[in-house]
């Protein structure tokens, strides 16, 4: 019930602690530099310091000596794959594979178990493919087998593991809602409100596959509590889907102010990915709604972010969704030669992902509303979209 007073004491002792950690790292202690870092692993994520936490960690990891616990090693590569998955850092990938390695090499089913879980988690937040999902089910099936806590309090480590298998399991796979389920209940009954909203907001992953009213409820309830906490991370990405949730519904004022609430949190966590996806909708909703935003310059940083995001599975959507919401201001602009470009590069080259929205674009135009001769290569039509949007209105 105190952890969000233990969070704001430790606001004011940030500089103090990151002084420490630098120091134990200066003196090759190593292993308490490690230990602090993980210790301080809830309340990285709860003040969106992810990035900070993965530069910690990956650099006591380098300092490591040869003799250092092993189990320690695989506790912070478990850190970085999870709080890497949570802001879609394929870079979190490869030391959450090096955690599962050196998890093997012990010989602990308790240490492969948990590996999994932050190397499935790493794989499938960056949309790499149906291996992360794998990893998923075999992290849950040896913790089914060795259920006991390993390094944290046990009812705790116990919730935050559901938290991670529902969060990251496939959509087909039935058990997916028990998992957030006995997360829910069990961070409520430990008073860890924390952890209650990442799993209340988290449960929007399986509106999908048919809980979008039990999932909506969630989201609403998350944002309920955040008006009496501080978790701008998960209030970011609560927003963001509320205004996702009312563009679909052809809410957009509504849209507006959520997306719009959302950006400067996704910004602050260093989520690229989730802000580029809040920022097209926010653009397209202002667009169709006639409000002056910042709807270009929002647009062009969009296309610089995309950049530092080639390693993830939904780069090209990303893309895709970036050049039909430039298309579509530059055409409300009367930019129609660039718009028209724009929507012919979409139409032949994207990869079966050709929005809805686009679709609607092009009976916007009119006639003849693709070009002929679009750019070929993705890059270049970013390129073309980035040099239109710096344009004058």
């Amino acid at each position: 019930p105190d952890q969000m007073d233990w969070d704001r004491r430790l606001d004011t002792d940030l500089d103090n602690l990151r002084r420490a950690l630098r120091t134990l790292l200066e003196r090759d202690e190593v292993a308490d530099h490690l230990a602090m870092a993980i210790d301080l692993y809830q309340y990285w994520m709860h003040v969106s310091l992810h990035v900070e936490a993965m530069e910690t960690l990956r650099a006591g990891i380098a300092a490591a000596p040869e003799d250092v616990d092993p189990a320690l090693l695989v506790q912070a590569y478990f850190v970085i794959g999870v709080l890497g998955a949570e802001i879609t850092d394929p870079k979190a990938v490869d030391p959450a594979r090096a955690g599962l390695a050196v998890a093997e090499s012990t010989g602990s089913a308790a240490l492969v178990a948990r590996a999994h879980l932050a190397l499935g988690a790493a794989i499938v937040h960056a949309s790499l493919g149906p291996e992360g999902y794998e990893h998923i089910r075999a992290g849950r099936d040896l913790l089914a087998q060795h259920p006991a806590g390993l390094w944290w309090e046990p009812a705790w480590e116990r919730a935050h593991l559901d938290f991670l298998i529902g969060s990251y399991l496939s959509n087909d796979d039935p058990g997916r809602r028990e998992h957030f389920e006995r997360s829910i209940a069990d961070f409520e009954r430990l008073g860890d409100r924390a952890m209650l909203v990442a799993t209340l907001v988290e449960t929007l992953q399986v509106a999908p596959a048919g809980e979008a009213a039990w999932a909506e409820a969630n989201l609403r309830r998350a944002l309920g509590i955040c008006r009496d906490i501080h978790l701008p991370y998960w209030e970011g990405h609560a927003l963001k889907w509320l205004g996702w949730l009312h563009k679909n519904r052809g809410d957009r004022a509504e849209a507006i102010e959520a997306l719009a609430l959302a950006l400067p949190m996704l910004e602050d966590a260093g989520d690229h990915a989730c802000w580029i996806n809040a920022a097209n909708h926010l653009i397209e909703c202002e667009t169709r709604e006639g409000v002056q935003g910042m709807g270009r310059a929002r647009l062009r940083l969009a296309i610089d972010r995309l950049q530092g995001l080639g390693g993830i599975g939904d780069w090209a959507f990303l893309a895709n969704q970036t050049l039909t919401t430039s298309a579509l201001v530059l055409g409300s602009d009367g930019d129609l030669d660039t718009a028209r470009s724009l929507l012919g590069h979409l139409e032949r080259h994207g990869d079966g992902a050709w929005p809805e929205v686009a679709a609607h674009l092009v009976d916007e135009l009119g006639a003849g509303s693709t070009d002929p001769h679009p750019p070929d290569a993705l890059d270049a039509a970013l390129r073309l979209a980035s040099t239109a949007l710096a344009g004058s209105t």
